[in-house]
């Protein structure tokens, strides 16, 4: 059933095609990457539908906003068998710079990089700027499609972050480190709007502002740090870590 379900496809698609040939090589959207037919397939391991559009006339030699060819984005994906595919029907293979000094190389292209910034997936944007401004970061970028925000970017000190959509609020498998050294006055900030928080709804009045939940209160690690973590809105934490202060009773290692 399965089989004579993807050939009634396949024969459709071959039909669309055959009447509209100007759709073998038609872009999607800037929000595809102007994928052709032919990426598309790729992307999805279609490789029946890969083998069709080649037999079509697919252009295989055409480019994606990215400026790759079908068979260079094969190769990027590591996908074998869509490689095999458009070698044999005559695609060229994408120039490669000599790997030899591969390493080298790399390490010297190191010293162009800045730095790292981070990127969460939270399940609603707006929301977590708002969450983060409201703890003292800063709003560096906030950006609107058709009234949704599907991107935003913050920043503490020197340290950067940037929040996409598509994500979940639940505990993550990834922890955000911030190295400061004020950890203590951090703490004390923060502790004291958690307290505020309690106190009001003791008296049942409304909070101005979101609660802050500590996952980890402040101590001195083993380590030789201090630090103490708390939680965002959509479950990931938030370490902030200084140096242990050695001149404080208990602190001295020997």
């Amino acid at each position: 059933m399965e089989g004579r379900g993807l050939c009634q496809i396949l024969n459709s698609l071959n039909a669309r095609l055959e009447d509209n040939p100007e759709a073998l090589d038609r872009r999607m959207s800037r929000f595809e990457q102007g994928q052709t037919p032919l990426h598309f397939a790729i992307s999805r391991q279609r490789y029946d539908i890969l083998t069709l559009l080649i037999d079509l006339g697919a252009d295989l030699e055409a480019r994606d906003l990215s400026r790759r060819r079908a068979l260079e984005a094969a190769a990027t994906r590591g996908d074998r068998e869509a490689m095999r595919i458009l070698h044999d029907a005559g695609a060229r293979m994408p120039r490669v710079q000599p790997t030899a000094d591969f390493t080298a190389r790399m390490s010297t292209l190191a010293n162009s990089v800045a730095k790292g910034v981070p990127m969460v997936y939270v399940p609603d944007v707006a929301r977590a700027l708002d969450w983060y401004v409201s703890i003292g970061f800063k709003e560096l970028n906030r950006v609107d499609d058709e009234g949704v925000v599907n991107f935003g970017m913050v920043a503490f000190g020197k340290a950067e972050l940037m929040l996409n959509m598509h994500g979940r609020s639940a505990p993550h498998g990834v922890s955000l480190w911030f190295y400061t050294d004020r950890v203590d006055a951090l703490y004390d900030v923060l502790k004291s709007r958690r307290i505020a928080a309690g106190e009001a709804a003791l008296t049942g009045a409304a909070a101005d502002q979101p609660d802050i939940e500590f996952d980890q209160d402040i101590e001195d690690m083993f380590y030789g740090a201090r630090q103490f973590c708390i939680r965002d809105l959509n479950g990931y934490q938030l370490y902030f870590i200084g140096a242990r202060d050695e001149t404080k009773p208990g602190n001295h290692r020997g």
